[in-house]
């Protein structure tokens, strides 16, 4: 027995795909895509013993979308910390979820991309009462910044997101969320902003002032370019 695995979609006249069909069976194997991932979602949730809201499946969708194993392995976390309770609820997805965390600050720093303070505030406000560290949170804004400098240097060169992610070690979807949002920056501007998260990080861990005060005007002040 010969089976061949093929990383890609084959049309219906690839000579290898014909020459399969002749000599044995074509199994095609597609990831799922909009309404199915949630689908999918609900299903691996029962096979695993708890339930989810329609609300978190949704969630968990929009954030990862069809990387499969990520998804399992969220459920899986999930599953376990709700325990005997056996539903998945919103919050426990955005408390639990480290890829949903993350995809929560990709939208802070959109909207300050956007020039959106009031929607920037309001999701920094929103991961402060989830009982996001401030510290861990200023690590992770700088980290997608930093990330944010090498894929618009990357980008400047030709590469695409799937070429990015592998060259700087990212996932392909925030490789593809990055390349969205560089070009509503200058390099100054990301220069300016990842000066300004070093000095907030600094002030916060000299507790100069409130996390929540240096928070809020890092916000203020984010992306300015003072050259």
């Amino acid at each position: 027995m010969l089976i061949v695995l093929v990383d890609e979609f084959l049309d219906a006249n690839n000579p290898l795909l014909k020459a399969a069909e002749q000599q044995g069976k074509v199994i095609q194997s597609t990831l799922p895509k909009g309404a199915a991932i949630e689908s999918w979602i609900t299903k691996r949730a029962k096979g695993i013993g708890v339930t989810i809201s329609p609300e978190a499946a949704a969630l968990l969708a929009n954030f990862i979308g069809n990387q499969l194993r990520l998804l399992a392995n969220e459920l899986d976390k999930l599953a376990t910390y709700v325990g005997n309770v056996a539903t998945i609820h919103v919050d426990d997805v955005r408390k639990l979820s480290a890829h949903v965390q993350e995809a929560r600050i990709f939208d802070l720093t959109d909207a300050l991309a956007q020039r959106n303070r009031k929607q920037a505030l309001d999701i920094l406000h929103d991961l402060l009462a989830d009982g996001e560290p401030p510290l861990k949170l200023i690590s992770t804004i700088t980290t997608q910044v930093r990330s944010l400098l090498l894929v618009k240097e990357l980008a400047q060169k030709g590469m695409r997101a799937a070429q990015i992610a592998s060259t700087i070690g990212i996932a392909p979807f925030i490789a593809s969320k990055a390349l969205q949002q560089v070009n509503k920056f200058t390099p100054a501007q990301l220069e300016g902003a990842y000066r300004q998260l070093l000095a907030t990080d600094a002030v916060l861990k000299r507790s100069r002032m409130t996390p929540e005060m240096a928070l809020d005007l890092l916000v203020v002040g984010f992306g300015h370019d003072n050259t």
